[in-house]
């Protein structure tokens, strides 16, 4: 069986303030959207009067062999600077994934390339989170995925799963006695909309490697939550058990 590597890049252009949890050593936007200076030099957010740099080159980051053998995937946050040269300087891991993938993340982001954002006409460095996400496909072993389409439900079902579990950080991993995924997710609907609680299955449970999606939810107990999802093999709607408590 042949294993298929699947590896996506997403660029985040976020408004100050996002992210502050796992931003605490990371330069924080100036006031009123004024730059902040990094080895001296003003770097800005985009948004307002900063039209946001455009990519024009960007390699996605290879699988290293280890996090291959290891059955992992996730995603690697990562915090850098597009310089008013259109290439990518100060690359930061801002949330690590591990088994050498933060590294090839590293390494693939420096070699990017993009036309540069502009204020007023004028070139400006800026400042932008990155998101690689990595998976594995048809791995020997690994549950199938869920893809999260909670409002194609059948009829019956939104009664049952008031809650809308949306799902970020996904990370899958064979450990020496199962598989197991752990998340970081907001739930709307919630007594207390916008709290982040940490989410674990496994590795006895029976568990399946998530999208970073939306789900359907609810909660079973004051520490388990209930996922719905479509299969990606067989289309059809599965449940998927969580531990659940909050994230600090």
């Amino acid at each position: 069986m042949i294993t298929k590597l699947i590896i996506c890049t997403v660029i985040l252009f976020l408004a100050a303030g996002t992210l502050a949890q796992n931003e605490q050593a990371l330069p924080a936007a100036g006031d009123k959207g004024g730059p902040v200076f990094i080895h001296g030099e003003p770097v800005y957010r985009a948004g307002g009067d900063v039209i946001a740099p455009r990519a024009i080159f960007l390699p996605d980051p290879e699988y290293s062999e280890e996090a291959r053998q290891g059955q992992l995937q996730g995603t690697c946050l990562l915090w850098m600077v597009v310089g008013t040269d259109g290439k990518t300087h100060d690359v930061r891991i801002v949330r690590s994934l591990g088994m050498g993938l933060d590294e090839k993340s590293v390494e693939a982001i420096r070699t990017w390339r993009f036309e540069p954002a502009t204020k007023n006409g004028q070139t400006v460095a800026v400042q932008i989170n990155v998101e690689t996400s990595f998976r594995l496909y048809s791995s020997p072993g690994l549950p199938p995925g869920l893809d999260g389409e909670p409002f194609q439900l059948p009829q019956k079902h939104p009664a049952d799963y008031p809650l809308l579990l949306q799902l970020r950080f996904v990370t899958g991993k064979r450990s020496a006695e199962g598989y197991v995924v752990t998340a970081e997710a907001t739930i709307a609907g919630d007594a207390q909309p916008g709290k982040v609680i940490a989410m674990t299955c496994g590795p006895k449970a029976k568990c399946f490697m998530l999208r970073a999606a939306n789900y359907p939810a609810r909660w079973v107990s004051s520490t388990e939550v209930e996922l719905l999802g479509l299969n990606e093999d067989n289309r059809k709607w599965q449940k998927v058990h969580f531990s659940a408590r909050p994230a600090f």
